[in-house]
């Protein structure tokens, strides 16, 4: 599978499950944080997979690297790289 491709998946798995995890604590409020519900662990462990799977400016980066090498290649994107 291409680099790309994969710092895409990447991307957009952890940001989003950032996301989810925002909204459950903010439906929790208080208790999203530090109650005995499982949301806190979870939020903090979504929190530390964005960083240790790379943060998103990187993936952000090596995208666009991607992109622009591809454009300089031949002037078009393939659909891959297309949302």
């Amino acid at each position: 599978m291409p680099r790309h491709r994969i710092a895409a998946a990447k991307l957009y798995s952890s940001e989003m499950a950032s996301r989810v995890a925002d909204r459950c604590v903010q439906l929790l409020g208080g208790e999203g944080i530090v109650g005995s519900h499982p949301v806190p662990r979870m939020w903090r462990d979504v929190r530390a997979l964005r960083i240790y799977e790379g943060s998103s400016p990187i993936h952000e980066r090596n995208l666009a690297k991607a992109m622009i090498r591809q454009v300089g290649v031949d002037g078009t994107l393939p659909d891959s790289y297309r949302a």
